[in-house]
């Protein structure tokens, strides 16, 4: 068990590490039926973003400004063959930012092209009917711009509305950068934070490593955000990944009534043919070849007990994961897949602090996350596990800046992981020979108690006189 307490510096270290959300462009270019406009397009790296179309309607001579989503799709040849080196990015539902009402502007195809230098996709030329034999082509007007923060900035006021969310949190963020006080509420507040991780099984172990990454990076920027009195990370892991050792690191857990605890397991699990038991037990040992059923209790332990022990606690807000199969014990395998996204992200993240206040210091809950349904196999890959991916994910494009949403709620984030997921499962998820199915299927299950009673600081005892 590795025991990490984060200061300040330490979380300024780790904020500034890969937990990039979004690709950003701006273009320019007239499409059929279109005024000229210029386009600014965040591309997030799992499939979807949204874009903002801004022109001057020539009749009224007054600014517009659309709102466009955006989906991912297969480039395909004139064979039929898909070509891994193209990507199509179609714009969908067009509504004027000013108004909400659908506009009658004529959604645009892209066709990005990957740079294998930056590894990245990058607005090559609009498409029109792509994938077709009469597919047509229209270069842009001038060559796409990739924007950085400082770059987009100056821009805002084209792209977006002076009330709009996204004004408003890079309008924090400026001051703060200009030497203002970091906004900050948690000092009250620690953060703790268990990851038990299977990093020694070769079959999963590259997509379990980058889970603990991925959850390290996001629960310190969470805590630097927010200001937070103590950031304590466990890791059980390795030589420690044992029934023991998490049971240590649960007897560890001292929270206070206004702290957040947090357990993420990834690794192996499997479950019992009981209904009664939805969610999945941890297969907590190394060596999966030599050991028999008998053995099973002593180095297995349920996610409801982790998660009972947890709220037991008494903390306010409470977070138990397990991102693991769901399976009975006899039928656990080896499952790996390839890349989750066709290409990476650029730069770092900035947390919104309204949301990010709303999640972790404003809800008083208790969580408790399966990322498959009872019989189900989850998935893992060289980008992560499917459910942690698809959970990280979806917190960094919804916590970023450019998100155009105003609020967030455990809810919401646990809707779009599960979005997100299904998105995984459905267009990556290729199953082996050998487990005898037609398509992957990975359902996570979410239980949420609102229901949690404050719990008071006892008083000192006062000395005897």
């Amino acid at each position: 068990m590795k025991k990490k307490t984060f200061g300040l510096l330490a979380c300024i270290c780790l904020f500034c590490g890969s937990l990039s959300a979004q690709t950003i462009f701006e273009l320019n270019y007239r499409s059929p039926g279109n005024p000229p406009v210029s386009a600014l397009l965040i591309k997030y790296s799992s499939g979807t973003g949204y874009a903002r179309i801004s022109y001057t309607d020539t009749v009224l001579n007054t600014p517009v400004i659309l709102n466009l989503d955006l989906e991912e799709a297969d480039y395909f040849n004139s064979k039929g063959e898909k070509d891994s080196t193209l990507m199509v990015v179609r714009s969908v539902n067009p509504v004027s930012v000013a108004t909400g009402k659908t506009s009658s502007y004529l959604p645009e195809t892209y066709l990005f092209r990957l740079d294998p230098d930056a590894g990245i996709f990058i607005p090559w030329k609009l498409v029109s009917k792509p994938n077709s034999a009469t597919e047509n082509f229209t270069e842009f007007t001038s060559l796409p711009n990739a924007l950085g923060t400082n770059k987009l900035i100056p821009l805002l006021p084209t792209y977006f509305l002076p009330t709009e969310p996204v004004v408003k949190a890079f309008q924090e963020l400026g001051a703060q950068t200009r030497g203002g006080k970091r906004k900050t509420v948690g000092d009250d507040t620690s953060m703790y934070v268990i990851i038990v991780a299977d990093e020694l099984d070769k079959t999963i172990s590259a997509g379990v490593s980058k889970d603990v990454k991925l959850i390290t990076e996001m629960y310190s920027a969470v805590s630097f955000q927010l200001g937070f009195s103590d950031f304590n990370l466990i890791t059980v892991s390795k030589d420690q990944f044992t029934k023991k050792g998490v049971e240590d690191a649960l007897r560890s857990l001292k929270p206070g009534p206004n702290d957040i605890v947090i357990f993420h397991y990834t690794g192996h699990g499997f479950n019992d043919k009981q209904p009664k038991h939805p969610y999945p037990n941890m297969f907590l040992r190394t060596d999966k070849d030599h050991w028999e059923v008998g053995l099973l209790p002593t180095f297995t332990l349920s996610i409801e007990e982790v998660y009972q022990a947890i709220v037991k606690k008494g903390a306010r807000l409470n977070l138990v994961f397990a991102d693991c199969c769901n399976s009975t014990w006899d039928s656990i395998p080896a499952v790996t897949a390839g890349r989750l996204d066709r290409s990476v992200t650029r730069g770092t993240q900035v947390l919104n602090y309204d949301k990010c206040k709303a999640l972790f210091l404003d809800t008083r809950a208790s969580i408790l996350v399966a990322s498959a349904q009872k019989g189900e196999i989850s998935r893992t890959g060289r980008d992560g596990s499917y459910f942690t991916y698809s959970f990280t994910k979806s917190f960094s494009e919804s916590m970023g800046l450019l998100d155009p949403h105003p609020t967030l709620s455990w809810d919401e984030l646990l809707d779009m992981t599960k979005a997100k997921n299904s998105f995984y499962i459905n267009n990556r998820c290729v199953p082996k020979a050998e487990e005898k199915i037609a398509k992957c299927l990975m359902t996570p299950i979410v239980s949420i108690d609102k229901n949690i009673k404050p719990r008071v600081k006892p008083k000192p005892t006062p000395p005897h006189s």
